[in-house]
Parts: C-alpha cells; sequence; structure tokens
C-alpha cells in the first residue's frame, strides 16, 4: 500500500511539472505582429471575399468594389470584376 501512494505522490508531480513547463511555455510564446488593412491603405474595399497567393509571392483580395495586389507595401487595385462580388463559399 505504500507503494501506491508513492506512485500517487509521484504521478501528482509530475503532472504539476509538466503543468507549469507548460504554462511558462505558452506564456513565452512568439507574438507575431499583424496589420489591419484598410481602403485607407489601398484596399479596394473593407469587405474582402477571397485572398490568394500567386507564385510569385503577390497576395490577390477579391472585394465588392475590385481585385487588389498586395507585395508587402502596398495595394495596386484593378477594376471591377462581377465574380469578385460573389463569396467563396457561394460559388
Amino acid at each position: 500500500m505504500a507503494g501506491r501512494k508513492t506512485a500517487t505522490v509521484a504521478i501528482r508531480i509530475l503532472r504539476i511539472v509538466g503543468l507549469l513547463a507548460f504554462s511558462y511555455s505558452a506564456a513565452n510564446a512568439e507574438r507575431l505582429p499583424i496589420k489591419t488593412y484598410t481602403t485607407a491603405d489601398g484596399l479596394a474595399h473593407n469587405v474582402v471575399n477571397r485572398v490568394v497567393r500567386d507564385s510569385r509571392g503577390f497576395l490577390w483580395f477579391c472585394t465588392r468594389e475590385g481585385l487588389s495586389r498586395f507585395d508587402g507595401y502596398s495595394f495596386l487595385t484593378m477594376a471591377s470584376s462581377k465574380d469578385c462580388r460573389q463569396p467563396a463559399s457561394m460559388i
């Protein structure tokens, strides 16, 4: 019976140590910067229906008012298209 108590205490200690280690690693996780882009930054519209990355690394945003290409620094907006106005879930 004493062996069983020792094993139970050892398991509890391991659980606490594991929980503390997990808590420490979660608290020190890398925080990535998040930037929100709007029409003030050059995006065609604030509602984006689709985002696609092409083979050259450009991000394409399909919005209600047209197609915007993002190169990591600025937007280039193309003419409006009917296909961009429909959300991806409806196609």
